[in-house]
């Protein structure tokens, strides 16, 4: 009988954690102006694949929805928008998510410039990184046009190629030292994967040593250790053919 109440009593303890472990703690509230009919998905990235979560339909009465989801631990999230179930007119907008509260605004006309308000400091430096983003993108762009000109007036592009690796070395810094004072967030391991997987070596070893301890357990933090260790796989080959090459030479 005993026996029986302990295992009636863990039996009770596995199903109370496992429902706790479903219950929703990630709640979107917000609204599409101007939208009448259509459709927003709460989407995540599951295996390298995009799914969806959860979702709120517009027929017209309404502008505004809800949307909630269970999160392990903080990550990037898209809120994708169908306009009159149209699937050729989709805007998508991406925030970081974690436990807690997000409001939305945004416009049927210009979603993607949509305002997001919450608490998450994560989220708050994934919008300061997206303006940094956007500069040196569109420094990128200058750079482009210059290089097009220069080629069409036959100049020589010696200090043409020294000025872009100058803006691609700042591009790759910054966000080297944007990951460095954020290493106790999940930001920093995120944005060095999805900004500046390119860099070298010395860089992307400071960067996860530099993380703590809870962030190098994170998704993006375990992330950032598998292409540190395969970029070290990478660089032992490479260093193992050198090596053979010579000695067939010598």
């Amino acid at each position: 009988m005993k026996n029986n109440l302990i295992i009636l009593i863990i039996i009770l303890s596995l199903v109370a954690c496992n429902q706790q472990k479903n219950k929703p703690n990630l709640f979107l509230e917000g609204k599409v102006s101007d939208l009448k009919i259509g459709k927003i998905y709460l989407q995540g990235v599951k295996d390298s694949t995009i799914v969806n979560i959860d979702s709120a339909s517009f027929d017209g009465s309404s502008e505004n929805f809800k949307l909630k989801a269970q999160l392990e631990e903080p990550e990037l999230m898209l809120l994708l928008l169908k306009k009159h179930n149209n699937e050729d007119y989709m805007e998508v907008i991406n925030f970081f998510a974690e436990e807690g509260n997000y409001e939305v605004d945004a416009k049927v006309t210009d979603f993607t410039k949509a305002k997001i308000t919450t608490s998450s400091e994560n989220h708050q430096k994934l919008e300061e990184i997206k303006k940094s983003v956007k500069r040196f993108n569109d420094q990128d762009l200058d750079l482009i046009k210059e290089e097009f000109e220069l080629k069409n007036q036959n100049k020589n592009l010696d200090d043409f190629e020294n000025k872009k690796k100058s803006m691609e070395r700042r591009r790759y810094l910054y966000m080297v030292n944007f990951a460095l004072q954020n290493k106790n967030l999940e930001i920093a391991p995120f944005i060095i994967l999805s900004e500046a997987s390119e860099l070298n070596m010395k860089y992307l070893d400071t960067v996860y040593n530099s993380l703590d301890e809870h962030i190098k357990l994170s998704k993006y933090g375990k992330e950032l250790k598998d292409l540190v260790e395969f970029r070290k796989k990478q660089l032992k080959e490479t260093e193992e053919k050198v090596m053979d090459q010579d000695s067939l030479t010598t």
